[in-house]
């Protein structure tokens, strides 16, 4: 009976102490915001950056969100508070990198010079990318779009996948103002379909 009892112990803490071998820890993903100031930011909130978070972590995805200071990002009554600053993010941390619009009314105009060399940074990395309609403009200030297929203002389906880089303009914002349904939940599927292949 001792005997027995001594076997199976010393099984169970084999099997303990091998276990972190097999149990691999969730990946994460960063969202990155450019600026603070875009248009609607309630809208863009609850209906981008809100979906993009729960679909990723409802995929088992770990996310941490930043931004240009680690201060608050509000809407009416939704909030957001970024994990770090973009001048903190260390590439090898992340297994891919998501950019959502934030309904930013210029585009690429007034990023700050940092922000367009951390996309070339992450972007050289070769890990998946996501990019919705602002953002796409500021892939392309950051001079990494020479020879891709993005999506444009009526692509149909309406988010392109070309390689490891995710693209879409029919943010929320774009959606309401052109009456249409937006990409974000489209853009996350594939995006979350290149990190699973990716880490396979």
């Amino acid at each position: 009976m001792k005997r027995g009892l001594m076997v199976a112990l010393a099984l169970l803490a084999l099997g303990l102490c091998s276990l972190p071998a097999f149990a691999k820890a969730p990946e994460t993903v960063l969202l990155l915001i450019s600026r603070e100031n875009g248009r609607n930011p309630e809208l863009m909130l609850t209906m981008e950056v809100g979906v993009m978070l729960n679909l990723l972590k409802q995929a088992g995805f770990r996310v941490k969100v930043s931004a240009p200071s680690e201060r608050e990002i509000t809407g009416t009554i939704s909030s957001l508070k970024p994990d770090l600053k973009n001048s903190e993010v260390r590439l090898a941390d992340y297994a891919g990198f998501v950019l959502p619009c934030m309904a930013q009314p210029t585009g690429a105009e007034g990023v700050a010079p940092e922000f367009i060399k951390l996309v070339q940074q992450i972007t050289a990395t070769g890990k998946p990318v996501a990019a919705m309609m602002s953002s796409i403009d500021i892939l392309r200030k950051a001079g990494v779009l020479e020879g891709r297929t993005i999506a444009a203002q009526n692509s149909r389906p309406p988010c392109v996948v070309d390689r490891n880089l995710v693209t879409s303009m029919m943010c929320p914002y774009m959606a309401q103002e052109m009456g249409e349904k937006d990409a974000v939940a489209d853009v996350m599927r594939a995006f979350i379909g290149l990190l699973r292949a990716k880490s396979q």
